[in-house]
């Protein structure tokens, strides 16, 4: 997660054994399986597309002269409510995908998005227009508004707004496609049904070995964490390593938000106006400059620094130009906008919730993930209502904020996040609990021997199809 080493020379551990890593473009499994993971993405690609829709949306004169120019503090309270949606919704998310599966919330959260865009395009009043983010936030690409910057009607900005719902139609359609997690399914006692899918997508390219170990792993660890985890939401805090986990779900989640990006992705009209740039054509030419090179640009330290030091030279560009006017400041501001954006998407907008879901034990992973979510959403209120008020008031001092949170997360950073590379989803729990880690397999701690020994004498473990489980652990 935090360096640019080369992984063909680390083998990849599983089961407490080592194997040889693969390439997944070479294997025709591995493919339809990012394919698969692709059609999961979609939900992120409509809230990563809602950021420049609001920008481009605010840079239309009929989009403004419909909703009869809204003020800073309405525009904040236009951006926050996407994220109070989310907030009122993400409690119910470990209930649905522990209860009905990750498909069917999924599902049920498409459903929403594209109830919300349709009463966002036919929106009358801001207040109703306000009311559709927030169905869009509670359900939770490319720019479009250039390309409609030329219709001369109302269509600009609802045409935009209509291809908001394009990315949950996809999923609605190609949700039938994907499998249900093989964790899920062993949690629901269908064990042959998730050796099935662990052979399908991964014995092709990596072995029967690597998937009888792979099964062996999951099968009994997911065992110890039914048998032993307590299950109240203390549980999220209760142990060393689950506090661990707490605080970079927590930090994480709202680090991605008060980060400064918010700036960029809702608000970049203000900041080209502070520099002189006021043409509706021209503001919407680097807002998909910025969209795009967001796109193509998708660990930690690296990226939180990085932006620390844009930040500081976008401050001073910005202060400059404040006092000479000079056309140099503000080129200066919009290189080091860039440069802010290649640091963020080099770990904030691409690993924040696969890191997450990594370090993360099954029986908590929602509920972690949920705490993250949450965060993001505080983070994205409280960012998206301030920004445009502060920066109205005191311009480019605002940017001085961030130069000091942004050193304050490269410090926590720095002291709290773990490297999970090369090591499976089970594993990863030795980095948090060392040798009380409850990690089945031929690599289990001498503490999760313990505990499985004690669950087969109770006759707990008998369900993994015709793999014998490995309570003594001996090597494969």
């Amino acid at each position: 997660m935090f360096g640019l080493q080369s992984e063909a020379s680390q083998p990849f551990i599983v089961g407490g054994r080592e194997f040889p890593r693969v390439t997944w473009y070479r294997h025709g499994s591995l493919i339809r399986l990012h394919l698969i993971i692709g059609i999961l993405l979609l939900s992120s690609a409509t809230n990563g597309y809602d950021g420049s829709m609001m920008n481009g949306l605010q840079t239309l004169d009929y989009w403004q002269n419909h909703f009869n120019t809204p003020s800073a503090a309405k525009l904040g309270l236009l951006n926050a409510i996407f994220s109070v949606g989310q907030v009122c919704g993400l409690p119910f998310v470990p209930l649905l995908a522990d209860g009905i599966g990750r498909k069917w919330t999924i599902l049920l959260g498409s459903t929403l998005i594209f109830i919300g865009v349709v009463i966002q395009t036919v929106s009358t009043t801001i207040g109703m227009f306000i009311a559709a983010r927030f169905i869009i936030g509670l359900g939770i690409c490319y720019t479009q508004s250039y390309g409609t910057l030329t219709i001369a009607s109302e269509w600009s900005w609802k045409a935009p707004s209509v291809l908001q719902a394009f990315p949950s139609v996809i999923q609605l359609f190609l949700i039938w496609l994907v499998p249900e997690s093989p964790r899920y399914q062993i949690v629901k006692d269908k064990h042959e049904i998730a050796r099935k899918t662990f052979q399908t997508y991964h014995g092709p390219a990596s072995g029967d070995e690597f998937v009888e170990a792979e099964y062996q792993e999951v099968l009994e660890t997911m065992a110890l964490e039914k048998e032993f985890a307590k299950r109240g939401i203390s549980e999220l805090w209760n142990t060393r390593g689950n506090r661990h986990r707490f605080l970079i779900a927590l930090t994480a989640g709202f680090f991605s938000q008060t980060a400064g990006s918010g700036i960029v992705s809702y608000y970049i009209f203000l900041v080209l106006k502070q520099i002189g740039i006021t043409n509706s054509k021209d503001q919407l030419l680097l807002n998909g400059g910025l969209t795009i090179f967001n796109f193509v640009m998708p660990l930690f330290l690296t990226s939180t620094f990085g932006m620390c030091l844009a930040m500081t030279g976008w401050t001073i560009a910005s202060q400059q130009y404040s006092v000479t006017s000079t056309t140099t400041g503000g080129r200066a501001v919009i290189a080091l906008i860039f440069v802010f954006m290649f640091f963020y998407n080099l770990a904030w907008s691409g690993l924040l919730i696969a890191y997450v879901v990594e370090i993360s034990p099954f029986y908590l992973r929602s509920k972690y993930l949920t705490v993250t979510l949450l965060a993001v959403a505080a983070g994205s209120f409280f960012t998206n209502y301030v920004n445009p008020v502060a920066m109205e008031a005191i311009t480019w001092k605002y940017y001085l904020c961030y130069i000091i949170w942004l050193a304050f997360q490269s410090v926590v950073v720095w002291f709290y996040y773990i490297e999970t590379k090369g090591r499976s989803l089970e594993a990863i729990a030795v980095c948090f609990e060392g040798d009380d880690a409850k990690v089945g397999g031929a690599g289990a701690t001498e503490k999760a021997k313990e505990l499985l020994g004690v669950l087969q004498t109770d006759g707990a473990l008998g369900k993994g199809g015709d793999i014998e489980l490995q309570v003594e652990h001996s090597k494969i």
